[in-house]
């Protein structure tokens, strides 16, 4: 309906950042985000260059999208950085692994989660889920409304097997 044509002209002018050691997911996820319509797609292999990127800019991205596992600094630790940088509007975060979420409630990634009100996307949960995740996270910051709870998107029955899926590294 009209709504959605708003948020996807709306989500153009939006600024997403991308943080992942692996170079092949990078540009699967900028070639993701292209299609979904977003121009403005900021992508870095190194989460503390990534950092300093966020630290320099004046109009911080509204969604940054960081794998949990890279050198030097994990996804969890990027968040709690980057928040802190943010003041009072930081951008809503999504981390995303290869591996399930954790349950633990006092896992530190749990507690990062719960925190910045981060969503979690297993690698492998297929495009579809991931577009819609995201669409609903754009809408959320378009229309100003509080983040909903964060969402944990699980890989599904659909990618039995995680090697073949292109999306997986």
């Amino acid at each position: 309906g009209l709504e959605e044509k708003i948020v996807d002209l709306q989500f153009r002018g939006m600024t997403v950042m991308i943080i992942d050691d692996s170079l092949p997911l990078l540009t699967v996820m900028n070639k993701r985000l292209e299609k979904l319509g977003c121009q403005n797609i900021l992508s870095y292999d190194d989460p503390g260059q990534a950092i300093d990127a966020f630290k320099a800019m004046a109009r911080k991205p509204q969604i940054v999208i960081t794998d949990l596992s890279m050198p030097n600094l994990t996804g969890d630790q990027v968040i709690a950085e980057m928040a802190q940088l943010s003041g009072d509007k930081p951008p809503r975060f999504i981390l995303y692994s290869g591996n399930p979420a954790p349950t633990k409630a006092d896992d530190p990634v749990n507690r990062v989660i719960q925190k910045y009100k981060a969503d979690f996307v297993q690698k492998g949960a297929g495009e579809s889920r991931f577009n819609e995740r995201i669409m609903a996270v754009a809408k959320e910051i378009l229309c100003d409304l509080p983040p909903s709870a964060p969402q944990t998107i699980s890989a599904g029955e659909e990618n039995v097997d995680l090697q073949g899926d292109p999306y997986y590294y």
